[in-house]
């Protein structure tokens, strides 16, 4: 370990743990976005649903 951090200056790690966090980050917006989409679709046939449910109903 210590080897390690003495061949490799601290610019390159902080770059890389940069990148790393960048990286997550990204990744858990993208997760965001996906789960905003799903979540807006099944409201949006859910309330199809009801709608043509409700329609047939009152027909």
């Amino acid at each position: 370990m210590e080897e390690k951090l003495q061949q490799n200056p601290p610019k390159l790690s902080k770059k890389k743990e940069a990148s790393k966090t960048f990286k997550i980050a990204s990744r858990n917006f993208i997760k965001m976005c996906n789960f905003a989409i799903y979540d807006f679709y099944a409201v949006f046939i859910l309330f199809r649903k009801c709608g043509a449910k409700a329609r047939s109903e009152v027909c």
